[in-house]
């Protein structure tokens, strides 16, 4: 599935009586890296949400160029999309097959690759491809989880790839090369993320400030910098991050 713009139409999203999204505008075209940045609560990872269709749209539309995102099958759409997120679901399996998860029918050398990439080498090394990773991934750490989640985005190969959250319980000592790894596979992708570090939004060309449930600014990182949007909610790691050129 080939897409050129992705809209959101006047997009409203209430919870539990609470107005989380209202009227919300907001355009994403082919190849764009896009950070959702504001408040705490304020609907930021709702957006992707209903992006990756798993909640509707109290009212207004999400188009996938002029098809309605409700009239696109979930297969179809899942085909096309990966999620990275803080709740990537591990099964009681596996190392493999919950990588194969991205590509059931994948070859070894596409698997070897995928582990190659995502950095589970010394996983593979101490433990096996074969090791059960517990229920809801028991037995791995944050770092490992965030791996095993890349490895499955990796075979899967989507055109547009949706994280939320994906360093959520990661260690400073993985961080740096999970990012490293994900900005070397998004080059020729569409991006939509959402998170409360900052460095891994260094992969984003653009920002989105959402408050009060509306897309109130959009402009690049030099722009959001100067008028101190993005100081407002990371001061403290972008004060320490020594090189960041947009």
């Amino acid at each position: 599935m080939d897409f050129k713009i992705i809209k959101f139409e006047n997009v409203k999203f209430k919870y539990e009586n609470r107005l989380i999204l209202n009227g919300l505008n907001l355009e994403i075209k082919k190849g764009d890296k896009l950070a959702i940045v504001g408040p705490s609560g304020e609907g930021k990872s709702t957006i992707l949400k209903l992006l990756s269709k798993l909640i509707k749209p109290d009212s207004g539309k999400i188009y996938v160029d002029n098809i309605d995102l409700n009239d696109i099958s979930d297969n179809i759409w899942y085909e096309n999309i990966g999620i990275l997120s803080q709740s990537t679901h591990i099964f009681n399996r596996s190392l493999i097959e919950n990588i194969k998860i991205g590509k059931g029918n994948a070859s070894n050398e596409e698997i070897k690759k995928a582990i190659e990439f995502s950095g589970l080498n010394k996983f593979v090394e101490k433990n096996g491809v074969d090791t059960i990773l517990g229920k809801n991934g028991l037995f791995l750490s944050g770092g490992e989880r965030a791996r095993v989640a890349l490895a499955r985005i990796f075979l899967k190969n989507p055109e547009l790839l949706i994280l939320d959250e994906p360093l959520e319980g990661v260690d400073k000592e993985n961080e740096n090369s999970i990012i490293k790894n994900i900005n070397e596979f998004v080059k020729n992708k569409t991006v939509i993320l959402v998170s409360h570090r900052f460095t891994i939004l260094t992969l984003a060309k653009e920002f989105a400030v959402l408050k009060d449930g509306k897309i109130m600014e959009k402009n690049n990182f030099k722009s959001m910098n100067e008028n101190g949007i993005l100081k407002k909610y990371y001061q403290l790691e972008l004060n320490n991050l020594k090189e960041f050129n947009r």
